[in-house]
């Protein structure tokens, strides 16, 4: 595992960007990794480069975010020898296209003295007779500014002009240009970042989060638009796989042998590597035999079972709500003892709808076949599905009506 630091993402940045050009498919995790489960889990297979990168959100001009930690999440990470002084210290900074523009417009008007300065050397290569047809700026020579926000500010002001910066980051190239060739560099570096997007399939594990995390820190905030959030995110990443979802598809074809009753990342790699026989083989096959589960995202503790990213989201698979209400008007319903009640049966979620009635989203049609069951005669509250409550509610009205 390769850690990436602030003070060493500049030299190890190539390596990066080696790697993801040379790989058949990117793996993501956006917890504090680097904590192993256990000595016994190691990679197999294939060779795997991992790149272990802390990050930490820097204020810079109009940029200070606020984030927020779970003291459990603290506690666990403690009992892990977590380095939060690295963590803070030598985290790599970030920000999404909204951030990049407000600090591109701070330092636009923080250093326009030595924007102008710079403009102005270049300005005079332009017009000068010389036939060089590369003007080259040095890192010292740019006035302290970060090398790629001069580059593109650059790029901005002069429309006869291209900038390349070295693979050091320490050279800036100014060369001569038409603005047709202009045109076709800049449609050349979109089709190429286009490409290097769209070859590389994503995999994760329950990864929503990571997904929502990822374009809210990187692209730009989350938007209010439950579509535009796929359709963009679809856009970047055109092969999506999530293993949580497609171990839940496999568990019920293979509830014979056994295996995936647990869809925990650690719990599936230990039941894989105990239990199959693998044959290696092209990654392509692993692709091809993939293709139902591709950009179909688990999500938990909703009416869907997964969001689907290519397209509209599939018929919920989940059973529907039970309508939970107390046989006494007067008698409040107590959430926590609900829970009490209901918990050995399944997972279930719980939501009060005024003083004595609730609704009970479960985790499977066993458990909510078992919850009818065992409360059907119970002396204290009524339980029925929800769509039972609303049918008699319907005839009791229709009734009244008719009366």
């Amino acid at each position: 595992m390769v850690e990436i630091l602030s003070s060493s993402f500049d030299e190890k940045f190539a390596e990066i960007e080696q790697a993801i050009r040379s790989c058949d498919y990117i793996a993501i995790d956006t917890e504090f990794t680097g904590l192993r489960l256990n000595e016994q889990v190691k990679s197999s297979l294939y060779t795997a480069k991992t790149f272990n990168i802390p990050i930490y959100p820097r204020s810079f001009g109009p940029i200070d975010e606020k984030f927020v930690c779970q003291a459990s999440s603290f506690q666990f990470l403690t009992r892990y020898k977590f380095d939060f002084n690295k963590f803070v210290y030598e985290g790599v900074s970030f920000l999404n296209e909204v951030q990049e523009r407000e600090v591109r417009e701070h330092i636009a008007n923080l250093d326009e003295f030595a924007i102008q300065k710079i403009c102005s050397r270049v300005a005079d290569w332009l017009v000068s007779k010389e036939e060089e047809k590369t003007f080259t700026l040095k890192q010292t020579e740019t006035e302290g500014m970060p090398m790629y926000v001069l580059s593109m500010e650059l790029r901005g002001r002069f429309p006869s002009i291209w900038t390349t910066i070295d693979n050091d980051g320490k050279l800036i190239s100014i060369e001569r240009i038409g603005l047709e060739e202009r045109q076709r560099f800049e449609e050349a570096e979109k089709a190429l970042q286009w490409k290097q997007e769209e070859q590389l399939p994503l995999l994760g594990h329950n990864m929503l989060m990571d997904l929502m995390l990822m374009y809210d820190k990187f692209h730009r905030p989350l938007p209010v638009s439950y579509s535009e959030f796929k359709a963009t995110l679809h856009a970047f990443f055109p092969w999506i796989y999530d293993t949580k979802h497609v171990a839940l598809r496999l568990r019920g074809k293979l509830e014979e042998s056994g295996l995936l009753q647990n869809t925990s990342l650690s719990e599936l790699y230990t039941d894989i590597e105990r239990s199959s026989d693998v044959i290696p083989c092209m990654f392509r096959r692993y692709l091809q035999a993939m293709e139902d589960y591709c950009n179909r995202i688990n999500i938990i503790r909703a009416r869907v079972n997964n969001i689907n990213l290519d397209g509209a989201d599939y018929k919920s698979q989940k059973p529907e709500f039970l309508f939970v209400k107390s046989r006494f008007m007067k008698k409040r319903l107590n959430i926590d003892q609900l829970a009490k009640w209901f918990s050995p049966y399944g997972n279930v979620d719980l939501k009060l709808y005024g003083k004595n009635q609730a609704l009970a989203a479960t985790n499977s049609f066993k458990c909510s076949k078992d919850i009818l069951k065992a409360f059907k005669q119970h002396n204290s509250i009524f339980v029925t599905n929800i769509f039972t409550h609303f049918k008699l509610k319907f005839i009791v009205k229709k009734d009244d009506e008719i009366e």
